[in-house]
């Protein structure tokens, strides 16, 4: 009985007892979808809210600052903001996996520039002392 509240073309002007109804209706529609919030349904979604930010809170600290140790020496990522950071006789490859949240997250603004700024790059081992060959 309640159907969403977009509609394609307004009501024809009809009045009597056909606009009463109609009336009816979409107040009926829009205070049960509005104004009718149980406490459980406030809980529920409180609940939900908890959990994301829990979940983006457990994300960002597991995966914060991520070094590799390569000959006893401890590296880190480096971004656009902390270029600096790069070692030029290290191989750094892009890390997917913060690429994938920064573009999964894009909408939140602040994640994608953590991501970009500070962790786009992971090291992957020293560089080969002749150019175009892999190292191990």
């Amino acid at each position: 009985m309640c159907e969403p509240l977009i509609m394609a073309h307004p009501p024809p002007p009809v009045g009597g007892w056909r606009r009463r109804v109609f009336d009816n209706i979409l107040i009926t529609c829009y205070h049960r979808t509005i104004f009718n919030n149980s406490k459980k349904e406030i809980e529920m979604k409180n609940i939900i809210v908890v959990l994301l930010v829990g979940s983006l809170a457990f994300n960002a600290v597991a995966c914060s600052a991520p070094t590799k140790t390569i000959n006893g020496t401890t590296y880190s990522d480096y971004g656009l903001f902390n270029l600096d950071d790069k070692n030029p006789n290290i191989k750094y490859e892009p890390n997917w996996w913060n690429v994938a949240m920064g573009v999964i997250f894009f909408e939140m603004i602040i994640p994608p520039i953590y991501v970009f700024g500070f962790h786009l790059f992971e090291p992957v081992g020293p560089k080969s002392a002749t150019p175009g060959a892999v190292s191990q």
